[in-house]
């Protein structure tokens, strides 16, 4: 079975594992939820453009800072392991649910990106 890293790493992608562990999605279920996420992606980019002015567009800059930034910040849940706020519920409620969607994928983009620069310091 292949693992997710090795499935994306076939698409040129570079995945640390944020959620789910190594070795848990089968590279077709990977494959077919990377293809899920981006036609989701590209519709609510196309709401998006469609329902927003362009004065909301900082508003959703500033939102994908703050939560970035406040996900960064674990407190100690039960059992050894930790948790974050969750701001996919402050980003709909104050933008909508496309636009949450947007900023909620590049808040995950840049954790992954963060994650790959933590990850290849420590080579």
């Amino acid at each position: 079975m292949l693992d997710l890293h090795t499935a994306m790493a076939a698409l040129g992608e570079s995945v640390p594992g944020m959620h789910i562990p190594d070795g848990f999605l089968t590279a077709p279920v990977a494959g077919a939820a990377y293809g899920i996420s981006a036609i989701a992606v590209a519709y609510a980019l196309r709401r998006t453009n469609r329902e927003l002015g362009e004065r909301r567009i900082p508003l959703m800059g500033v939102m994908a800072a703050f939560i970035f930034a406040a996900q960064m910040l674990n407190f100690p849940v039960a059992g050894g392991t930790s948790g974050h706020l969750i701001g996919a519920a402050l980003a709909g409620a104050l933008l909508g649910p496309w636009a949450a969607m947007l900023v909620m994928t590049s808040v995950v983009a840049g954790t992954r990106e963060e994650a790959d620069q933590w990850t290849s310091s420590w080579d």
